[in-house]
């Protein structure tokens, strides 16, 4: 394995092509809301151990590098990976509070990982039978036998 050039990484991070690539960030309004938001509840979660962390999500009128990152990071999210990060980050607060313990907010990679889904939720899925090829000979065996079960409990008011 190659070692890491330090010295070079640094350039290229500090290089035109980096400083216009940032210039060029723009998400859609819709996430770029759900981030907004996103942020304040982890400031309200996680009170100055978060804005500590990350920064303010926005400063002196833009959005910080940290916020930049987190929005790309997060932005293939939808609803239900949303109440996924939630819930898990919710619990391991409330837990590190059971225990007496202190909770520092996740990384952006954290909440990634707390938005996948469970592997029963991956492995166990409905299955749709009215898509389903069905044999025909025994639906007509079951529709055979319910018109006799049918007639047996007709003869019994008779």
């Amino acid at each position: 394995m190659e070692p890491i050039d330090i010295a070079n990484l640094a350039k290229k991070l500090h290089s035109s092509q980096w400083q216009e690539s940032k210039k060029q960030w723009m998400p859609n309004e819709k996430h770029l809301e759900i981030m907004s938001r996103f942020w304040v509840r982890m400031t309200q979660l996680y009170p100055h151990k978060f804005i500590a962390a990350e920064g303010k999500h926005i400063e002196d009128g833009e959005y910080n590098d940290n916020f930049k990152r987190w929005t790309n990071e997060l932005s293939h999210f939808d609803g239900k990976a949303w109440k996924r990060a939630y819930t898990r980050i919710e619990s391991d607060i409330k837990t590190a509070a059971h225990e007496g313990k202190d909770c520092w907010p996740p990384c952006s990679l954290a909440v990634v990982a707390y938005a996948e889904p469970g592997i029963g939720e991956r492995s166990f899925k409905a299955f749709d039978r009215a898509t389903a090829v069905e044999d025909l000979t025994k639906k007509e065996e079951r529709y055979e036998t319910g018109k006799e079960q049918c007639k047996s409990l007709l003869s019994m008011f008779d």
